[in-house]
């Protein structure tokens, strides 16, 4: 398969797309273990970039790693439950009071918000 990017006027992406390049190119694919350590290698929880740590010795991969921002986003959006934010000692209230003043109670209740109604549309196998 050959993509024009003049005549598409976006860059398909998707896991058909990605192993049909794969195939058409006649590659192969390797466990990404095979060459470091992924036991950190996760979609959540995300690591803030200033508490990354690497290891002394030995290759490793690390995903995600974020910016402030990025991370604050990403906790909102994955967290269960947003309303932890207001249960003394949760974890997401920890991890949030490390930067004061960065959300607001918009946010966290924009963020329930989103997260009830995706709960919602999976459990009524709803789009």
């Amino acid at each position: 398969m050959s993509v024009n990017m003049d005549e598409t006027g976006f860059w398909p992406l998707g896991e058909a797309f990605v192993a049909s390049e794969v195939a058409a190119a006649d590659l192969t694919f390797v466990p990404l273990a095979r060459y470091g350590d992924v036991s950190r290698y996760a979609w959540f929880p995300p690591i803030l970039v200033t508490d990354l740590v690497l290891p002394v010795s030995g290759h490793t991969f690390v995903h995600p790693v974020l910016d402030q921002k990025r991370y604050i986003a990403s906790l909102l959006r994955q967290t269960h439950f947003v309303r932890h934010y207001f249960m003394h000692g949760s974890l997401l209230r920890r991890e949030l009071a490390r930067f004061p003043g960065a959300v607001s109670r918009r946010q966290l209740y924009r963020a329930a918000m989103a997260r009830a109604t995706e709960r919602m549309r999976q459990t009524w196998g709803r789009p």
